[in-house]
This record gives structure tokens, C-alpha cells and sequence, in this order.
């Protein structure tokens, strides 16, 4: 018998998914009021986390894992896009907003944040998704 896979609630991922989105502006917003770690890595690493929301937004019924991945692939992809400057690609960064979603430049660091991102995405994912687990003595 083929059982169907449970689906996430998209209303909950909307709203974990603009809590992220809030969280991540916030970053760039109060730039220098919080501290130098989160200033620094906050944005990205909640970037990343936020494409693992989105996707299971899209993809109710994905496993974790093959979200984790593709949100991993689309950051990587970011990413390594930053290292190319053609002029119509520079000219859609300076949309407003768009670098947002797209960046700027190539920075190593960027790929270390959305490596944790991507993991505390799926963390979330894990714990919305199924629920803490009972603690076993």
C-alpha cells in the first residue's frame, strides 16, 4: 500500500519564513547596534535559511534532506554568480532589493554562513515539521 507523505503546513512555514525575513532586514538594518558577530553573519547565514522555508513552502511533502540540498545548491549557485560582473547582471544588482536576493561580490565567508543557515533551516524544518522528540532517560 502506497501511503501518502505528510505535508507541511504552509501557513506555519509563511510565518517561520517572514519571521526569518524580518530577523535577516533587521540585521542589515541595525548594522552596528548588535553585536560584531551577528552584524557580520546574521544576513547570510538567515539568507540561506530562509531558501530551506521557502522550499518547504513549495514542496510540502519533500523530505528535509532534499530540501536541505536544493537550498544548498540555489545558495552555492548565489554565491560563485557573484563572481561574474557582465553588465546586465551589475545593472539588475543596483534594482533595489535585488541584491538582496542576488549579492554583490564573491566573499569565502558568505559560503560558511550558508552552510550553517542551510543546517539551522533543516534544524527548524525538523522540529516544525516533527516535533521535539520525548527526551529518553
Amino acid at each position: 500500500m502506497n501511503t501518502p507523505r505528510p505535508r507541511r503546513s504552509r501557513a506555519l512555514y509563511l510565518f517561520l519564513l517572514a519571521l526569518t525575513v524580518v530577523l535577516g532586514l533587521g540585521s542589515r538594518i541595525y548594522r552596528g547596534s548588535i553585536p560584531v558577530v551577528l552584524d557580520r553573519y546574521a544576513g547570510d547565514t538567515l539568507w540561506a535559511t530562509a531558501v530551506v522555508l521557502l522550499l518547504a513552502v513549495l514542496f510540502p511533502a519533500a523530505r528535509t534532506t532534499m530540501l536541505a540540498a536544493a537550498a544548498a545548491a540555489i545558495s552555492l549557485g548565489v554565491e560563485f554568480s557573484q563572481l561574474f560582473h557582465p553588465p546586465w547582471l551589475d545593472g539588475l544588482r543596483r534594482v533595489p532589493g535585488v541584491a538582496l536576493f542576488i549579492g554583490y561580490d564573491f566573499v569565502w565567508i558568505d559560503l560558511a554562513c550558508y552552510a550553517t543557515g542551510v543546517l539551522f533551516g533543516a534544524f527548524v524544518d525538523a522540529i516544525a515539521f516533527r516535533g521535539i522528540p520525548p527526551l529518553r532517560r
